[in-house]
């Protein structure tokens, strides 16, 4: 899958693309003398749905709100019948 050199302190890092593996855990193996074992996790990140309508109505609401507000609050009486 991937080859790498270690750096001198041993340290080593590498990249591998996982292609068409499944999601889900999966055994790593690193051979450089001693045999390294690791799992690695495969995970699917996926988004059902938006946010935005929801937004836009709540933005919405809040103009209209205030619209309200700064033309003097509730409708005055004024000129009424009783």
């Amino acid at each position: 899958m991937a080859k790498t050199t270690a750096n001198t302190d041993g340290d080593f890092t590498t990249q591998f693309s996982t292609g068409t593996t499944p999601a889900g855990q999966h055994s790593v193996q690193a051979v450089c003398g001693p045999t390294l074992n690791a799992l690695l996790d495969i995970v699917l990140v996926s988004e059902v749905g938006t946010q935005g309508p929801a937004v836009v109505m709540i933005m919405l609401f809040l103009l209209v709100f205030g619209w309200v507000l700064l033309r003097g609050g509730a409708p005055s009486k004024k000129g009424s019948v009783r």
